[in-house]
C-alpha cells in the first residue's frame, strides 16, 4: 500500500511523510538521480487532504530545495514542479500551511529564478500581507517575524 494512501491512519501518514521527507531533505539531488519516483512520491504530500502533512510537505521543501540545486539546475520541468508545489501550498486554505510555505520560500530565494519571484510568489505574499495578515490572528506573529527577513532578501536580489 502507498505511504500516501488514506487507508493508512493520519499518524502512519504523517509517520511516513517525515521519514520521506527526511531523506529527500538530507539526501536531496543524490536521492533524485538514482530514484526520480523517489521525488514525485515526496512532493505527493504536498497534495494530502490532511493539512498537517502538507505543512510537513511545506516545511521540507526549503531543505529538499536547498540539498537539490544542482538537479533542479540540470533538470528545468523538476525545478518547475517544485516551484508550482511551493505556489500551491502559499494558496493553501490553511494558515499554518501558508506559514511553513512562506518559510521555505524566504529560505529558497536565492535558488528560486527572479521571473518566478515576481510572478507566482509576489503576489500571493502581497495579499497575505495587505489581506490575510489582518483576517487570521495566527499569521499575524509568523509574518511579523519573517517580515523583516524576506525584504531584506528580496532587496539583495534586487526586487521590492
Amino acid at each position: 500500500m502507498p505511504l500516501t494512501s488514506l487507508k493508512e491512519k493520519l499518524s502512519q501518514r504523517i509517520l511516513s511523510g517525515e521519514m520521506l521527507l527526511e531523506i529527500c531533505s538530507v539526501h536531496g539531488e543524490h536521492a533524485f538521480e538514482k530514484e526520480q519516483k523517489l521525488l514525485n512520491l515526496a512532493l505527493s504530500f504536498c497534495d494530502d487532504i490532511n493539512w498537517k502533512i502538507r505543512k510537513l510537505a511545506a516545511n521540507r521543501m526549503k531543505r529538499i530545495i536547498k540539498n537539490s540545486q544542482k538537479y533542479l539546475l540540470d533538470n528545468p520541468d523538476t525545478y518547475d514542479v517544485m516551484v508550482e508545489q511551493l505556489q500551491e501550498l502559499m494558496g493553501d486554505e490553511e494558515n499554518f500551511v501558508k506559514i511553513e510555505a512562506l518559510e521555505s520560500i524566504l529560505h529558497c530565494l536565492p535558488l528560486i529564478k527572479k521571473k518566478d519571484i515576481e510572478e507566482r510568489f509576489a503576489p500571493i505574499i502581497k495579499e497575505i500581507f495587505e489581506k490575510e495578515v489582518e483576517e487570521h490572528e495566527e499569521l499575524q506573529y509568523s509574518m511579523a517575524s519573517l517580515c523583516g527577513e524576506l525584504l531584506f532578501e528580496l532587496k539583495k536580489l534586487g526586487l521590492r
